[in-house]
């Protein structure tokens, strides 16, 4: 998520599309993930200032917070586990702040797809 928040128009749409066939990640970075969604944005960032070392692979989420700076975050997932979805648990994973909605897929395939 961070390579392309150069190119990331401000108030822009980020779209992770993943199978995310094996999960999330680790717990402790799904755990990070879910703080994220609890406290927004800026409530993380205040909670991991406060620490003077980081949780384990709790930096991937410090890290998704810079284009979430820029814009909104999506991720999109058939494979996710209920408990490892976001708050609109029936609908396509958000993962980030702004306005825009989250996104819903388009299980049609590609004319190019194999």
């Amino acid at each position: 998520m961070v390579g392309p928040v150069d190119i990331l128009e401000p108030g822009g749409n980020l779209v992770v599309v993943s199978e995310c066939s094996e999960g999330l990640g680790s717990e402790e970075y799904a755990d990070a993930q879910r703080r994220l969604i609890r406290l927004g944005a800026d409530g993380f960032f205040a909670d991991i200032s406060r620490k003077q070392f980081a949780d384990i692979d709790e930096w991937q989420t410090q890290m998704q917070l810079k284009p979430m700076k820029a814009g909104s975050v999506h991720l999109y997932s058939g494979g996710l586990r209920a408990e490892d979805r976001g708050p609109n648990r029936g609908e396509p994973d958000r993962l980030g702040g702004g306005s825009a909605a989250p996104m819903r897929g388009d299980k049609r395939r590609h004319p190019r797809s194999p």
